[in-house]
């Protein structure tokens, strides 16, 4: 009998199957999370951008128009503190003048910058070009903070599968493969075993009938049958010749077992002659059903002729009765 461990291929699989599923699964709820996310900080730089053309530019075209170069410089440096914003820059209508704060980044890849035409219309007048402004935001920051997301939720969710794969492959050890091994321990024992003890599980009883309990009852089924019909042929062989001859249902059985019964009490150890006997005794009654069959097979044949004979008179009868009529 083979040597069980601690290790389970069905348990294995299922460690398998549960890190898959868990995989996927956390894989796709960060792609959607992180998907979410960025789109969130896109809308957000895009609602600075809107919040800088409806609140911020009118403040600044009226700078412009009456020649308030300090309060130009404090509204383009208030356009500086918004987080994203790392550079303002300023270009009026007659080219000579541009005014540059903040510094443009050496990397330009998560750069994004929008530029607003200044324009203001004087009253009864038609409408004034100032100049433009150019808005350049910095989106490496945002881009930062998903990578920095995607590291903790990827960790967080490895270690949650860990834990509940790890935790799943005991339960399921305690539940299922334990027994099985007990099962299968206890079938390769009782090969060789002279009595054989029912099977039980180690193990809190439980309410419900479950698959194992249905399992222990076939086992203990089968072996109980084969014990039984065991038992009965044991016994059987154990009973003398004449006992047995007894349990046959047949009308001369009796001449049968006063043969026997004579020859093993005239000389019990003469086995084969006692044999003989009874060999002799199975002939004589197979040439007796012989006899009987051959007498069923006249009896019936005798029996169909005298049908007919009986059916021919009837007919005549009949004949005779419709003459007479």
């Amino acid at each position: 009998m083979g040597k069980f461990k601690f290790y389970s291929p069905i348990g294995r699989k299922l460690l398998v199957v549960v890190i898959s599923v868990s995989t996927m699964i956390a894989v796709g709820t960060t792609a959607i999370q992180l998907s979410y996310d960025y789109f969130e900080d896109i809308q957000r730089v895009n609602k600075i951008f809107l919040q800088i053309e409806k609140s911020s530019l009118p403040n600044l075209n009226r700078s412009l128009w009456s020649f308030d170069e300090k309060q130009i410089d404090t509204q383009l440096q208030s356009l500086l503190q918004i987080p994203e914003v790392v550079l303002v820059e300023l270009i009026q209508q007659s080219g000579d003048t541009t005014q540059v704060i903040g510094q443009r980044p050496e990397s330009s890849r998560f750069l994004t910058e929008q530029t607003f035409p200044l324009t203001i219309t004087p009253w009864n007048s038609e409408q004034v070009e100032l100049g433009k402004l150019t808005v350049v935001a910095d989106l490496s920051e945002t881009y930062r903070r998903l990578w920095e997301k995607l590291i903790v939720i990827f960790l967080s969710n490895c270690t949650k599968t860990a834990i509940v794969a790890f935790v799943l492959l005991i339960v399921f050890w305690q539940l299922v493969t334990k027994h099985i091994i007990t099962i299968a321990r206890y079938i390769n024992e009782q090969e060789n075993a002279t009595l054989i003890e029912p099977l039980t599980l180690s193990r809190n009883p439980t309410k419900a009938y479950d698959e194992l309990d249905c399992l222990v009852d076939a086992v203990n089924n089968l072996y109980q049958l084969t014990s039984e019909k065991k038992s009965k042929s044991t016994t059987q062989n154990d009973f003398p010749l004449t006992t047995q001859l007894q349990s046959l249902d047949i009308p001369f059985n009796k001449a049968l077992i006063n043969n026997i019964d004579s020859d093993l009490t005239s000389n019990e150890k003469n086995v084969i002659s006692a044999t003989e006997s009874v060999e002799n005794s199975f002939k004589t009654i197979e040439q007796q059903l012989e006899n009987l069959n051959y007498y069923k097979i006249h009896l019936s044949s005798h029996f169909q002729h005298s049908k007919k004979e009986i059916d021919r008179l009837l007919n005549r009868i009949a004949h005779l009765k419709k003459n007479l009529e």
